[in-house]
């Protein structure tokens, strides 16, 4: 569950959550708190709010929100991602419940073939970043993983780096 609540953070909020949400995530899912309701937790956060405004129109909050998840993908794709993101959205779907189905298919390596394998690998390279800098390094704080992480599998080791300098 740790890993998912790490993957959670990382597609809500591009950062690592650090030692004291992911701390706090933790006492909740083993509280019995299901990923959908720690995503609304992520969700609820000031910091989520600021990023993605409640007065976003769901294809604002789809644009806004691709572009941060899906930063190599190309224009047409990312467009086609936004029209599922505010149909999920119109049709009555919670952002939570969003984020919890696009982290399911993120984290399952099947899926990384073709056109999805470089988004795929992006994700996978954030995530080990947010990995070392909340679990390896235990940082307290939430870090902003930098656009220089990206599918490149040596873009880790200097995400990691900066999160030594950091």
């Amino acid at each position: 569950m740790r890993q998912d609540i790490m993957e959670l953070a990382v597609l809500m909020n591009n950062k690592a959550p650090g030692t004291k949400l992911l701390g706090e995530l933790v006492v909740a899912a083993n509280a019995g708190q299901t990923l959908e309701q720690i995503a609304g937790t992520l969700a609820a956060r000031a910091e989520f709010k600021a990023e993605y405004p409640l007065f976003q129109t769901p294809k604002e909050f789809g644009e806004e929100w691709i572009a941060s998840i899906l930063p190599e993908a190309d224009a047409a794709l990312q467009a086609e991602c936004v029209q599922i993101v505010e149909a999920h959205i119109n049709g009555g779907g919670s952002i939570p419940a969003l984020v919890v189905s696009v982290q399911k298919f993120m984290s399952d390596q099947t899926n990384a073939t073709g056109a999805l394998k470089p988004l795929i690998d992006n994700f996978t390279n954030k995530v080990t970043v947010a990995t070392y800098h909340t679990i390896t390094q235990e940082a307290a704080d939430e870090w902003a993983i930098p656009a220089t992480v990206t599918s490149n599998p040596l873009t880790v080791a200097a995400g990691n780096s900066t999160v030594d300098t950091a």
